[in-house]
C-alpha cells in the first residue's frame, strides 16, 4: 500500500541516492537519475527501459525533451496519446504496435510479429511489412511522407524497443526498496545486511 508519488522516495531517485536500490545500482544509472530528475513512477519506468545497451543512445534527447530544451513533436496527432508521457519517443514495445494499429489498421498480434521481425532485423520480411504498412495507412488518408517518417521511426526504436510490463515489474521492485531506503532507514539496512 505504499503510495507511487511519495516525496522522500522521488527525492531519493532525483539526487541519484540509490546504492542498493535494485537495478539502479551502477555509478551510470545514478548518473542517469540525477540528470533526468526523476519525478514520477513513470519517469522511473522509462530510465530502466533506456538504461540498456542500444537505447542507452537516445537517453540525452529523452532529457532534453523532458526540460524543454527540445520540442516534443510528433508526426501525426494521433501519436501524441501513443507517445505523450515519453515525450514523444518510442520506448516499449507496446508503443510501436499501438502506433502500427492505429495508424496502419493492423491487429495487435500482425503488429507483434512485425516488432519481432525488425527486432531480429530480417530485411525481406522488414520490406514486406512496410508496404503494408505504407497501404495501410493510405487507406487511413495518412500522407504518404508522414507515413514513411513514421515507419522509419518506428524501425529505429523496435530494433531495442523494451517491454512495458517488464520495466514496470522491475521499477516496481526497486521503487520499493528505495522507499524503504527513504523512509525507513534501519529496516533498509536490515533487508541489506540479511
Amino acid at each position: 500500500d505504499i503510495p507511487l508519488d511519495d516525496p522522500k522516495t522521488l527525492e531519493l531517485f532525483r539526487g541519484g541516492d540509490t546504492e542498493g536500490v535494485y537495478q539502479f545500482e551502477s555509478p551510470g544509472v545514478r548518473e542517469l537519475c540525477r540528470n533526468m530528475k526523476i519525478d514520477s513512477f513513470e519517469e522511473i519506468t522509462a530510465a530502466l527501459a533506456m538504461y540498456r545497451p542500444g537505447p542507452m543512445r537516445f537517453i540525452d534527447e529523452f532529457i532534453a525533451r523532458k526540460k524543454g530544451e527540445m520540442p516534443i513533436e510528433y508526426e501525426l496527432p494521433e501519436m501524441e496519446s501513443v507517445l505523450r508521457k515519453t515525450y514523444g519517443m518510442i520506448i516499449y514495445q507496446e508503443q510501436t504496435m499501438t502506433l502500427m494499429s492505429i495508424l496502419a489498421g493492423m491487429s495487435l498480434g500482425e503488429a507483434d510479429i512485425i516488432r519481432c521481425v525488425i527486432s531480429k532485423k530480417k530485411s525481406a520480411l522488414i520490406m514486406e511489412y512496410h508496404g503494408k504498412f505504407l497501404e495501410g495507412c493510405a487507406r487511413n488518408g495518412i500522407d504518404p511522407g508522414k507515413s514513411e517518417a513514421v515507419w522509419e521511426k518506428i524501425v529505429k526504436f523496435a530494433s531495442y524497443g523494451f517491454n512495458k510490463a517488464h520495466a514496470v515489474g522491475y521499477a516496481m521492485i526497486a521503487y520499493r526498496r528505495a522507499y524503504l531506503k527513504a523512509n525507513h532507514p534501519k529496516e533498509f539496512e536490515a533487508v541489506m545486511n540479511s
